[in-house]
C-alpha cells in the first residue's frame, strides 16, 4: 500500500504523531511519502522516512502557544488565499507523481483539498476541530466574522475524509471538548 502524508509542519506535534504510524506501515512493507513545511522537515528527514518540503503556510503563535489572530492578519494577511491555493497545487503534483492509495492529512486543509480533486480516499487527524480564534476587545468583531465565515469552511474541509481521528480521550475525558464542537451530522465520522 502507499500512503501519503499531509501533515502541518508548524512545531512538531502533528508530525511528531505521524512518524510512530509511517514507521509501522515502513515495517509491514508499505510505502510512505511525507509532504511537510517548516519544522517538520528537519525530523522527517533525521528519522529517515521520504519527504517532500511543501509551501509554508505561517500563522503567528504567542507565547502560550495560542494563535496570534491579530499577527495572522497582518501577515500574510490578503495573500493567505494564494498560498493556499499554491499550496493545493503543490499537493496535487506531488500526489499524481507518488499515486498513493490513501491520503493521511494531520490538520492539513490543502492535502484533503488536493486528495478530494483527484478523487483519493482521505483519513483526517486533527487534535482542534474548530480553531478558537481569542477575542480581544480591539477585534472583536473581526474574530466573530472569521468564527462564523473562514472556520465554517475550514470545518467543511475536515469533513471530507472518511474517518476523522482524534488524539485525546473520549467523552467524559476529552481534554480538548471546547475545540471539538463536532457538527452532529459528521460526528458518525469521529474516532477517539
Amino acid at each position: 500500500m502507499r500512503v501519503y502524508f499531509g501533515v502541518c509542519g508548524v512545531g512538531l506535534g502533528h508530525v511528531g504523531r505521524c512518524i510512530p504510524v509511517a514507521k509501522k506501515l515502513i515495517a509491514r512493507g508499505d510505502e510512505t511519502l511525507f509532504s511537510t513545511y517548516n519544522d517538520a522537515c528537519d525530523y522527517v528527514n533525521h528519522e529517515d522516512i521520504p519527504f517532500i518540503e511543501a509551501p509554508p503556510i505561517y500563522f503567528a503563535v504567542k507565547n502560550s502557544g495560542e494563535v496570534d489572530f491579530r499577527q495572522t492578519t497582518v501577515y500574510p494577511g490578503a495573500f493567505s488565499l494564494i498560498i493556499f491555493f499554491n499550496q493545493v497545487n503543490a499537493e496535487i503534483k506531488y500526489m499524481r507523481s507518488f499515486r498513493p492509495d490513501i491520503v493521511v492529512s494531520d490538520s492539513r486543509a490543502s492535502t484533503i483539498t488536493a486528495a478530494k480533486l483527484l478523487g483519493l480516499p482521505i483519513i483526517v487527524i486533527l487534535n482542534l476541530y474548530r480553531a478558537k480564534i481569542p477575542r480581544e476587545r480591539r477585534f472583536l468583531r473581526l474574530a466573530r466574522i472569521a468564527d462564523g465565515g473562514i472556520l465554517t469552511v475550514v470545518g467543511r474541509v475536515w469533513n471530507l475524509g472518511r474517518e476523522i481521528l482524534i488524539p485525546d480521550f473520549p467523552e467524559p475525558y476529552t481534554i480538548s471538548l471546547e475545540s471539538l464542537r463536532i457538527p452532529r451530522p459528521y460526528r458518525r465520522l469521529v474516532k477517539m
